[in-house]
């Protein structure tokens, strides 16, 4: 106890002295905080002018994300069938701020999810960008079908290593200035995205600082090449002086400008020289406060190690309760074999597969890929498997079933997030599965003899996305001796450390040269073809594969 209190007083010994010294040394300071406070609200001002041109650049690259989203629906037609890219893409909606989303092949022929064309691009420098396989964002604006001003961001369909065509987004003017806007240095500023030359692109609206004759920056500013490389530019305006900050995006020589009144850095100078007694006794304050912190921190480690050990078990925990709710007990029939398997990306996943019989002659198949990853993802497949399941055994053809599903889904879904499904459900006496798809990819059948191959069908909206939709049927027919391979997208899109996808035609090659191996040991097989593949880094998703053979009756 003694040697605490002593160890305790030269902690309050050293405090008073630091603080003592910091109120020396703070009025040494204030004699000349006003020409310090001028420059430093300067760098302030440029590093801030950076950080919005980068969050700016981010915005622009999460919409591009977005239209990736879009490629998989396109990823397995033939693009130079404008009827098959017709009707892919009128059954999907706008999403984000797009006031249009469009698809073209590679001859230029677009078509619009609003039936509209967009004419032919083949000359548009974004569709000559995207063709080399890069995401595009056109140079400047297009008049699009409307007359409308607009910007046009692309990325490219690349199928079997090669670019076939693009899904492109566009944004009219006033959603650009609101993308602009959002990333605000304030409300006594405006932000300006411009050209190279000039030319304003976007703008803050509604603001003194800028107007509508203001149709390029530099005129504005009355800035010239010998104003030399710096990054804020004094300037008048209305008989206000002015300061801009220019900096560049990184997109075509675009840049992004913040306009400020000059007055503002005088302003701070003057409050920050006003409140430099108060701050000596604020840092003072704070250094007691911080000894008091310390000795509280160190009296709770023990406490928060015992924190992170209990969510450390709560995640296994919930590791495992997942991974129980897949089932494992495979059929033991002669009409039947089957087996699956999961390996999640984080330590709870977001796939899942299910089988279970609805009756003695019918055994409903599901395999399912739930948006996101990690705790939110399973707990929206956990409720998914389960109602799911449940809907199933009520009756109904595929397609009925996962309207209902749907529904149930959509009314109890606050995180925004959706499931992409394949469910089919075989008859062991004929062979024949009823099926439905719900935005998941297309299953691969193996005839008997023959080889794998993929079957391409219906591809409706994923659950969860939109209330009151209808799901087709289908029907694929199994003879004695053929196969069905179910999978989520983590298998032919494994990464490895250069980038490359697995592929397709590599899964369906290692299904094909596994044909006469048992279902488990094809799963094995591929799972071990895919480690190989990606080289031992941590996979970017679940894995999930489901394997059946058809013995027939």
């Amino acid at each position: 106890m003694k040697k605490f209190i002593r160890s305790y007083l030269v902690i309050i010994i050293v405090v008073a002295f630091s603080a003592v010294f910091l109120s020396v040394s703070m009025a040494i300071f204030g004699n000349s905080t006003t020409a310090t406070i001028d420059e430093n609200t300067r760098m302030y001002l440029d590093e801030n002018t950076k950080a919005m041109a980068a969050i700016f650049t981010t915005k622009l690259e999460d919409q591009l994300v977005m239209l990736e989203s879009q490629v998989r629906y396109f990823r397995d037609i033939d693009l130079s069938d404008y009827n098959a890219m017709k009707s892919i893409i009128m059954s999907t909606k706008g999403i984000g701020d797009f006031k249009n989303i469009g698809v073209a092949n590679s001859t230029g022929a677009t078509i619009n999810y609003n039936g509209k064309s967009s004419g032919n691009i083949m000359l548009t420098d974004y569709f000559k960008e995207a063709m080399t396989g890069a995401n595009a964002i056109s140079q400047s604006t297009y008049t699009d079908e409307d007359g409308d001003e607009v910007l046009v961001l692309a990325v490219p369909i690349v199928q079997n290593g090669n670019v076939t065509g693009m899904v492109f987004g566009t944004f009219t003017k006033d959603i650009l200035n609101r993308l602009v806007e959002t990333v605000s240095f304030g409300g006594s500023s405006a932000n300006v995205l411009f050209d190279d030359d000039g030319t304003v692109l976007a703008r803050t609206l509604d603001t003194p600082f800028i107007g509508d004759d203001d149709v390029n920056l530099y005129r504005m500013i009355n800035y010239t090449s010998a104003d030399g490389s710096g990054t804020i530019f004094p300037y008048e305006k209305g008989g206000e002086q002015m300061l801009a900050a220019i900096n560049s995006v990184g997109v075509h020589g675009w840049n992004f400008a913040v306009l400020m009144p000059r007055s503002i850095i005088s302003d701070v100078s003057d409050k920050v020289a006003r409140y430099v007694v108060y701050i000596v006794f604020a840092v003072a304050l704070v250094f007691i406060l911080l000894l008091f912190s310390i000795l509280l921190l160190m009296k709770n480690l023990s406490a928060e190690k015992k924190d992170r050990e209990r969510i450390t078990a709560e995640l296994g925990v919930a590791t495992k309760i997942q991974a129980d709710m897949l089932p494992k007990d495979f059929p033991d029939r002669p009409d039947v074999r089957l087996y699956a398997t999961m390996t999640p990306a984080k330590e709870v996943g977001g796939d899942f597969y299910d089988f279970f019989f609805i009756d003695d002659d019918h055994l409903a198949l599901v395999m399912a890929d739930v948006s996101g990853k990690g705790v939110p993802a399973a707990l929206f497949m956990v409720i998914a498997k389960v109602v799911l399941r449940n809907q199933a055994m009520s009756g109904g053809t595929p397609g009925e079933i996962l309207a209902a599903v749907n529904n149930v889904l959509c009314d109890n879904n606050g995180a925004g997030l959706f499931v992409t499904v394949w469910l089919g459900i075989l008859d062991l006496n004929t062979g024949v599965i009823e099926c439905s798809n719900a935005g998941h990819e297309y299953p691969v059948v193996g005839r008997a003899g023959k080889g794998y191959e993929v079957v391409q069908g219906e591809n409706c909206p994923p659950l969860a996305a939109m209330e009151d939709m209808e799901f087709d049927n289908e029907t694929i027919k199994l003879e004695p001796g053929d196969s069905i391979f179910l999978y989520t997208d983590g298998v032919p899109e494994a990464k490895s450390a250069d980038g490359a996808r697995f592929g397709m035609d590599a899964m369906v090659t290692a299904l094909n040269e596994g044909a006469q191996l048992t279902v488990e040991e094809q799963l094995v097989t591929i799972k071990e073809k895919i480690d190989l593949f990606v080289g031992g880094i941590d996979p970017f998703d679940d894995i999930t594969m489901l394997c059946l053979n058809y013995p027939g009756k």
